[in-house]
């Protein structure tokens, strides 16, 4: 079992399988070391949790639980593609909408469902951008739809750290009593034309 399975296991909760594309797309796509995720709708066993309007029909406490199983189940889809969520070293953003009455203005509310859910499954590297949206209507007339930005690591690893220590290509990083410092591989080129200009302004 990988980390981040044990840790949903911990959670009390179970991956689903891959929610069926409601029309013509794919569950998620990847684009170098991006994941997108499909908008996710509150499916359970196949069925939407609830339908209608957050501030008429669903409450707010209703549409977070709903966010919540939204981006559990952009997380299956994300598992599809990766083959294990241990390859995510960074929830990058969170896309959100709420299909709301004229004057409901908690979308962020309802939205934080999803967002602290990733930050129970992904500690720190859970963190991310986010927009949540009021909308008019949702496919299927569903409450929430949440889509998700992973960045990902070939390395399967989790670990930001490790994601990063083996991206040499970018950054070289030395670790240093506990401290990590990054130095940059032109470093040594600048320091050269440097050394270069300085002889070649003498001469």
């Amino acid at each position: 079992m990988g980390h981040i399975d044990a840790r949903l296991s911990e959670l009390g909760i179970t991956l689903p399988g891959v929610a069926t594309p409601v029309a013509a797309y794919v569950p998620a796509m990847t684009s170098g070391n991006l994941l997108f995720t499909a908008g996710q709708l509150p499916f359970v066993d196949g069925a939407l949790m609830a339908t209608g309007k957050v501030g008429g029909e669903v409450s707010v406490t209703q549409a977070a639980d709903m966010a919540k199983i939204c981006a559990l189940n952009a997380l299956a889809a994300a598992k599809s593609v990766l083959g294990s969520l241990d390859r995510v070293t960074r929830v990058v953003k969170v896309n959100g909408f709420v299909a709301s009455t004229p004057d409901f203005i908690a979308q962020p509310q309802v939205l934080n469902g999803a967002s602290e859910f990733l930050g129970e499954v992904f500690g720190d590297i859970g963190a991310h951008a986010r927009a949540a949206v009021g909308v008019a209507v949702l496919p299927l007339d569903a409450p929430v739809e949440v889509e998700l930005i992973l960045e990902f690591s070939a390395l399967g690893s989790h670990s930001l750290f490790a994601h990063r220590v083996a991206d040499g290509a970018n950054n070289r990083r030395v670790h240093q009593g506990g401290r990590v410092s990054h130095v940059s591989p032109f470093g040594d080129i600048a320091q050269q034309t440097a050394h270069d200009f300085a002889r070649a302004s003498l001469g």
